[in-house]
């Protein structure tokens, strides 16, 4: 079962590195804004900065990129997580709206309970009897 929970936790998986590149590009971008200023301060003083700049925009370039291919996987594995929940017909609606809700937008099985309606002890009886039927058609 946890091999499922791995399969239907990759949009989150991905969501959360993209984030953590987003951040670093953040990092890198004040960075880069300092040097800059201190280039503009120390005229004479401007080749080690400049060079360090240079080196800094290249890893902004360079995450800019890993961040687009994980945002491209975010994407794909959600539309691919979507479409096979929506294809379990062996699945009930609410089982199916369980799964969505939690591995889809994210929603923490407090949010989904008020979000059903449903206890929360429920909602966890009904996301684990998914699990198992899902393993057992694997």
């Amino acid at each position: 079962m946890n091999t499922i929970k791995d399969y239907l936790n990759t949009p989150y998986e991905t969501k959360l590195n993209a984030i953590g590149i987003s951040y670093f590009i953040c990092e890198l971008k004040k960075t880069a804004k300092i040097i800059s200023n201190n280039i503009n301060i120390n005229e004479g003083n401007g080749t080690k900065m400049e060079n360090e700049l240079k080196e800094i925009l290249q890893k902004i370039e360079l995450q800019t990129e890993k961040l687009n291919e994980e945002m491209n996987l975010w994407l794909e594995k959600s539309l691919e997580i979507r479409k096979f929940i929506a294809e379990a017909d062996y699945l009930s609606d609410k089982q199916k709206q369980i799964l969505s809700l939690r591995y889809l937008s994210f929603k923490t099985w407090e949010e989904i309970a008020v979000i059903m309606d449903l206890s929360y002890q429920w909602v966890h009886k009904l996301h684990e009897r998914a699990l198992i039927k899902i393993s057992e058609r694997m």
